[in-house]
Formats: C-alpha cells, structure tokens, sequence
C-alpha cells in the first residue's frame, strides 16, 4: 500500500479493533494534509507553472510546463533585445514576437494553474480469505 503509514492502512482498510472516535481523528489528521499539499501545490504552481506538477508527483507533466514556460521566458529576454543575437533592425521585426510569448506564457500559466492534482491515495480493495467469489456468492 504505496502512501498509506501503517496506522492509516490499519484504520481505513483493515479496520480492526479501532474505535470509531480514534477513526474520525485520524480522517481529520488526513484531511488536513490534504488541504496542505494542496496549497503548497497552488503556491508553487503559481510561482513557476509546473512545479506544483512535479511536487504532486506527475513530474512529466510538471516539466512540460517548466520547459515551455521557461523557453518562452527566454524567447522574449531575446526578442526584447537585452541580448542581440541579430543585426536585425528591430523596426524589421516589430513586436509579435513579443505578444506571441506573453500568450504562450498566459497559455501556459492558465493550463498549469487550472490542474488539480488529487493527493488522495488508492487502496485496492482486499478480499477475505475465506469469502467465495464468482458463481458461488449469488447462490
């Protein structure tokens, strides 16, 4: 059970011999973290698009938005000419490189700020040991 500590994994899948008031501790104890991975997914996400993804664990995703966001950075630092890499005049190339980066950027921002990671954890169901299956539990 990948994310589960074993107290978590005895309380809400085992569920042996545990009280229902420590049950409910715990479900809070666990909704709490929730809600903290889910602001610290927000504030990074909204620092650099993508590393709220890679923090949440879909890091190849995460890094898309990382690398697109970061090359357009670098786009515009270019095309605004604090670097020349050109002997262009800049009235020759005029200011839609500029635009199309701060919408790719806008793009990029929105799409990565719009995801939400669920943090929830998947337990498979386990079957009892003595318990029938197929045919045999309709009869």
């Amino acid at each position: 059970m990948a994310g589960l500590c074993t107290q978590c994994y005895h309380l809400f899948v085992v569920r042996d011999g545990v009280s229902g008031p420590a049950r409910n501790q715990k479900l809070l104890e666990v909704q709490a973290e929730d809600e903290r991975r889910e602001r610290v997914f927000r504030v990074l996400s909204l620092v650099s698009p993508g590393a709220g993804h890679v923090y949440g664990q879909k890091t190849a995703l995460g890094l898309v938005y990382m690398a697109v966001w970061y090359s357009l950075i670098a786009l515009s630092v270019l095309s605004i000419g604090f670097i020349s890499v050109s002997e262009a005049a800049s009235a020759l190339v005029g200011p839609w490189p500029i635009i199309l980066a701060l919408l790719g950027l806008l793009v990029v921002y929105v799409l990565a700020n719009r995801a939400r990671l669920a943090f929830q954890v998947v337990v498979p169901v386990r079957r009892g040991i003595g318990r029938p299956r197929g045919r045999e539990e309709r009869r």
